[in-house]
């Protein structure tokens, strides 16, 4: 794993993101340490640690948003999966989405017959 890109996330409603990406060593981290010293105070670090992320999590108030239905499910796993450093700018960060149906033939589904779940009982990694 090569830490040489650098995404940038904006609250402007065009751009959302901006990815750079550094070929040289080191480039990285010093064009990183400048944008830091630019924007001290305006903005928000990546953060690696489950705990980090739950308490950004709880800060973005996306749950409560998804609790009261002011946003949709689709919605709630985009903030999630980007407050984690998921990005469709990284194949190997891809946003992840969860795989809970089993019916993808019907052109309808109920989603209160339990057969068109999946079988939860083994990790997706063994099916």
């Amino acid at each position: 794993l090569e830490y040489n890109c650098v995404e940038l996330h904006t609250t402007h409603p065009k751009v959302r993101a901006y990815l750079f990406h550094f070929p040289g060593d080191g480039d990285m981290a010093r064009a990183f340490q400048h944008l830091q010293a630019l924007c001290s105070g305006r903005i928000m670090m990546a953060l690696s640690t489950r705990r980090q992320v739950a308490k950004t999590v709880l800060k973005h108030g996306c749950t409560d948003k998804w609790v009261r239905r002011q946003i949709s499910t689709f919605q709630y796993l985009m903030e999630l999966n980007t407050l984690s450093g998921r990005s469709y700018n990284d194949f190997n960060q891809y946003p992840v989405f969860p795989w809970v149906l089993a019916d993808y033939s019907s052109s309808s589904i109920n989603l209160a017959d339990p057969n068109v779940y999946r079988d939860f009982s083994p990790p997706v990694g063994a099916l």
